[in-house]
């Protein structure tokens, strides 16, 4: 599964050094992993059709995307970016309130990205985004969804705030820079699956590479 991924990842580093090459934009493609976990629900008790009482909600994802950083000033940069990932969310629900007291929910997912970044010295940078994410190709076992799959589901919004490492670190002649960021989710159920629209809020942490070209 993830074989398929790793050759994106290399598509996607020849066409950004064919982009760099005419274009003064800095191009930086960027491979990570990223946990995420939802904070408590809330009105559990509506938010599903269910009598549901969420316990923990926990998901992780490894991620694949492209960067384009235009410089603002000697400092500054506007960063813009998509990235594609694989999601999988866990929730487990008390035993006593559902049949199935797991919900083992996977996904594909898209997010775009606009944000700045701050060189706050030689070696450090501060970055922030917005990004809107939209999860498609679900897959789930749970009788909540049984039909299994469906091409479309409910969008959600993230606010990022990170370090990037701006040392040099070379590998394969290209600049790697780690990178850790942590992001504030916000989401809606949609109507035709779910009793109530109130939004679910959440945080994640990401790690990962961003690889200079």
């Amino acid at each position: 599964m993830y074989s398929s991924n790793i050759l994106l990842v290399f598509l996607l580093f020849f066409l950004a050094k064919t982009q760099a090459s005419i274009s003064q934009t800095y191009i930086t493609p960027m491979v990570g992993y990223e946990w995420n976990f939802a904070g408590p629900y809330p009105n559990p008790t509506t938010w599903l059709q269910r009598d549901h009482n969420p316990k923990t909600r926990s998901s992780h994802t490894y991620l694949v995307g492209i960067f384009a950083k235009r410089s603002l000033s000697q400092t500054s940069y506007l960063s813009t970016g998509v990235i594609y990932s694989k999601f999988h969310y866990r929730m487990r629900i008390h035993p006593f309130l559902a049949r199935n007291p797991k919900i083992d929910l996977k996904a594909s997912r898209m997010r775009a990205l606009v944000g700045l970044e701050y060189k706050l010295s030689e070696n450090w940078v501060l970055c922030g985004h917005f990004s809107l994410n939209y999860l498609f190709d679900i897959k789930t076992w749970h009788d909540f969804w049984r039909s299994g799959s469906f091409d479309y589901f409910y969008p959600s919004n993230r606010i990022h705030l990170g370090i990037i490492v701006a040392a040099n670190y070379f590998i394969g002649g290209f600049v790697m820079r780690p990178f850790v960021e942590w992001g504030f989710w916000n989401l809606k159920g949609h109507k035709q699956y779910l009793t109530s629209t109130t939004p679910i809020s959440g945080f994640g942490l990401t790690i990962g590479y961003q690889f200079e070209l």
